[in-house]
């Protein structure tokens, strides 16, 4: 579920706003900008899910299945590996990454032998399949050494949101599991599924029920859910988020495991914006009471009043100067036609968007922390499609309101504070 568009544009409104009040309001206004950046970081990425485990539990089948593509051959999968983090893109592509550093160098194709000789903190396979749109995958080499010891599990457990155990059901939720398990911070159960992997071998299969029962006794404290999967089952009934066997897909687990994530997901998007709305409405009501605009009336009003403050806060970067150029050529449009409604105006606001996409979609341009913004002017393309199929003044006020909010979306990354 996306966040609530309202915590979005109220966030991002006070610290619009108060970027001039900076001096003046010292320590409170800077505490208040970081909590609010910190927010707006949360509720704009997708969510963050941790899949670790023992050695041969599962795990990159998992992360495998939830990518919708064979994209780790576990034969080279070692404990020398960084972790892995999936997300959304067009195309499948690899990068290797850094904590607090921009990505640079992508590739068209996944070589793990090149990208750990870079020695990364990360690598970054880029899958197109929907559902990590929603979701960023992470996968964490099976724990090592003496129980507690893993520091990389610990670290990447600050990164995540949603944490899936994988644990072998010929030896399910055994004495070293929890072990390291206890090593761990505490987990909201709610936040935590125990996936029960290689339940189609045969000696499985025959104490089924008897594994099942005695894994939630064991750790059903701990886990929200405990769901069976039958990996490489899972795996080729799906591709892409497109299930291609939909008998193999529920029999497998997959379809529970995908089902139980997406509630799991929502109700934490949820959490990130209730939590968002209190500290709104207790600490930025005055500022955004300050910010606020009179309401549109007309049309040629809502250009005016809403694309015209864009232009005015543009840098000189590349990108930023394309965006000034084509908001000005649509202020032409709306100040010399008598009846927009009937110009190419919306049609013209389309190109615009597509153009800076086309910009921002180039190599190196976003980062991990910025990928949302292409994916907000793809939005408001397809927005715009459909209020052409509109009639009256209502759409172009609707355009205009959509441009406003890319325009300043677009600046925001630029300053460097959407990362």
């Amino acid at each position: 579920m996306a966040a609530s568009i309202t915590e979005l544009s109220d966030l991002k409104a006070f610290l619009s706003a108060s970027e001039s009040h900076r001096d003046a309001d010292g320590d409170k206004l800077v505490s208040l900008r970081e909590k609010s950046e910190t927010m707006l970081k949360a509720l704009r990425r997708p969510v963050r899910v941790l899949i670790a485990g023992e050695f041969s539990s599962g795990k990159s089948t998992l992360a495998n299945i939830l990518v919708g593509d064979q994209l780790i051959p576990s034969a080279k999968v070692s404990d020398n590996i960084p972790p892995l983090v999936f997300r959304y893109g067009d195309t499948i592509g690899s990068a290797a990454g850094w904590w607090n550093k921009k990505i640079r160098a992508k590739y068209d194709y996944i070589d793990f032998v090149e990208l750990t000789a870079q020695n990364p903190d990360f690598i970054v396979i880029q899958s197109p399949n929907p559902l990590l749109k929603q979701i960023n995958v992470f996968d964490v080499a099976g724990t090592t050494g003496p129980a507690g010891d893993n520091k990389l599990l610990l670290q990447m457990q600050k990164r995540a949101d949603l944490f899936i155990w994988c644990t072998n059901a010929v030896q399910a939720w055994n004495v070293k599991e929890k072990a390291s398990w206890s090593k761990l911070a505490p987990i909201n159960p709610n936040r935590a599924i125990l996936a029960v992997t290689h339940i189609d071998l045969p000696a499985i299969q025959h104490g089924y029920d008897r594994v099942i029962s005695r894994l939630q006794d064991d750790a059903g404290d701990h886990f929200g859910s405990i769901l069976p999967i039958a990996g490489p089952r899972a795996l080729e009934a799906a591709t892409n988020g497109i299930v291609q066997d939909s008998k193999a897909w529920s029999s497998s687990g997959g379809e529970a495991m995908i089902a139980r994530l997406l509630v799991v997901e929502n109700s934490i998007r949820l959490n990130d914006a209730e939590r968002a709305r209190k500290f709104i409405d207790r600490h930025l009501a005055p500022y955004l009471t300050v910010a606020a605009q009179p309401p549109l009336d007309a049309a040629n009003a809502a250009l005016r009043v809403d694309i015209a403050p864009v232009s005015e806060n543009l840098s000189c970067s590349p990108i930023l100067a394309s965006w000034q150029q084509k908001i000005d050529a649509l202020l032409v449009i709306a100040e010399d036609t008598e009846d927009i409604t009937e110009s190419n105006f919306l049609q013209a606001s389309c190109d615009a968007l597509m153009e800076i996409a086309d910009e921002l979609a180039e190599p190196g341009i976003l980062d991990d922390e910025t990928f949302w913004l292409l994916d907000q002017f793809r939005d408001a393309v397809d927005l715009l499609m459909l209020l052409q199929l509109e009639d009256g003044d209502e759409p172009i006020e609707r355009a205009a309101a959509v441009l406003l909010q890319v325009g300043r979306d677009l600046s925001w990354v630029a300053a460097g504070a959407g990362r």
